[in-house]
């Protein structure tokens, strides 16, 4: 009874539930019935696709490199004597990974920047790799070498950072095992040369040197006997054996 007292005045067409709207039906009334109610999923989906797709693709042309070495100075060092420093390197490496051709990735840090942002992401890197070992060959100069390693307000004793280089060269520190490249022809080369001030770009007192490695069956170990070798070919002036 209390239902229809409720439904008094009211028609059967009221009570009738509304009809289903119909779909659109042409390709273009789709289109826009799809892009009004998943346009923003849809530039999700797209952006992840897009990202995923740079990834891979960098990954795929990043060179492959068979050392890697870290060279942190205070001073600026201009491209050219970068490359020129690389290429000497690669004569006396391994092609390590197989593809035909040594390659060597120098990354160059300059400590004491104009720029203070600038600086203090290079000393971010330098910590980085110095605390996670991924990068085994080092070059340092002095300023940079004693801040890190040397008997100062930081460091009650020196550290001892680098393996023994088995190399015989006045160069070579007995106690520290880097070698200073001061005596090397390849400073005072013109490719090494400031274009303005006509002097080395890299400083007289440059340690290179190969860190000591931790855990005897670790990949580092592999790694630091080939950075050693690396080394020692560079310092002798002995080319490697073809394999």
């Amino acid at each position: 009874m209390a239902r229809e007292r409720y439904l008094v005045g009211v028609s059967e067409e009221e009570l009738r539930p509304d009809p289903k709207s119909e779909g659109p039906k042409t390709p273009k009334g789709k289109w826009e019935n799809y892009w009004y109610h998943y346009k923003w999923q849809t530039f999700g989906v797209l952006a992840a696709v897009v990202i995923l797709t740079v990834f891979i693709y960098q990954m795929a042309t990043r060179p492959q490199y068979d050392y890697e070495i870290v060279m942190a100075v205070e001073s600026y060092v201009g491209m050219t004597a970068q490359d020129r420093l690389k290429q000497e390197l690669e004569q006396y490496g391994r092609d390590l990974n197989g593809d035909g051709e040594v390659k060597i990735s120098l990354q160059t840090l300059n400590m004491s920047n104009s720029d203070p942002q600038m600086t203090q992401a290079a000393q971010t890197k330098l910590m980085v790799n110095l605390s996670t070992a991924d990068v085994m060959f080092f070059i340092f100069d002095k300023p940079t070498y004693d801040l890190r390693f040397g008997q100062n307000e930081h460091n009650a004793e020196p550290i001892s950072f680098f393996a023994p280089i088995e190399a015989d060269d006045p160069g070579i520190s007995p106690e520290w095992n880097y070698w200073n490249w001061k005596n090397s022809p390849l400073r005072t080369e013109p490719e090494m040369l400031s274009p303005y001030t006509q002097q080395p770009e890299l400083p007289l007192d440059l340690y290179f040197g190969v860190r000591k490695a931790t855990g005897s069956a670790s990949k580092r170990t592999d790694t630091q006997d080939e950075c050693l070798e690396l080394l020692q070919n560079f310092i002798t002036g002995t080319l490697p054996e073809s394999e």
